[in-house]
């Protein structure tokens, strides 16, 4: 939302402009985005991209074949570096992060960005991400927000540009409410479109730009 939609609001208000009239005024996602009010629009999004070479292979196909209109970059997986260089290079796609606190293959991990000493609730004895969150696992809430802030970092930093969410990843199952927070706290500057966090069989917005 703009500053002079925001102006034009607050003049409406003060002239005592009907809750109708508002209404009319308001702009839909479809219309911002270049369509009609009403049109129904299909997103194809392509997830887990990083996690191996055959994703990032797939993935890449299908955006430039327009089989899918965007996808998500696990920062901490070990293919990133691949598909940050094609990030980079094609400033175009639509390419958000799928910010990870668990791996939950069994033999194929992935671990911290952050230094594993800084975020020692967050990972097992070898040092990896934990497979998944239960109730017995005891997480530190700031190491959650430093190992997310890490992933960040790291995604700016190799030339990654988010353009429409963050995201995480089934770490979130049994404590998504518990740590939205750090999610929503880690950056403010990718101006993404929807921040929400996976929790088991249902998706919970968290946040949404007006």
């Amino acid at each position: 939302m703009n500053g002079k939609w925001i102006a034009g609001l607050v003049l409406l208000l003060v002239a005592g402009a009907a809750p109708g009239a508002l209404a009319q005024n308001k702009v839909s996602i479809a219309e911002r985005l270049g369509f009609v009010r009403d049109a129904k629009l299909l997103i194809v999004h392509a997830d887990d991209v990083g996690m191996t070479h055959a994703v990032n292979a797939a993935t890449i196909k299908a955006l430039e074949s327009g089989g899918v209109n965007s996808a998500s970059i696990m920062v901490a997986c070990p293919w990133f570096p691949e598909i940050a260089e094609y990030a980079k290079a094609h400033p175009e796609a639509d390419f958000g992060l799928h910010l990870t606190l668990t791996s939950e293959r069994v033999y194929y991990r992935w671990g911290p960005v952050a230094p594993r000493d800084r975020v020692a609730s967050l990972v097992d004895e070898n040092g990896y991400f934990w497979h998944d969150w239960t109730a017995a696992t005891r997480i530190e809430p700031k190491e959650v927000e430093l190992e997310l802030r890490a992933q960040i970092e790291r995604a700016y930093a190799m030339g990654i540009r988010p353009t429409h969410r963050i995201r995480t990843s089934t770490g979130c199952t049994t404590t998504a409410r518990n740590y939205s927070r750090c999610c929503c706290g880690s950056r403010t500057r990718e101006n993404c479109g929807f921040l929400w966090c996976a929790t088991g069989l249902r998706s919970t917005r968290i946040w949404s730009p007006a």
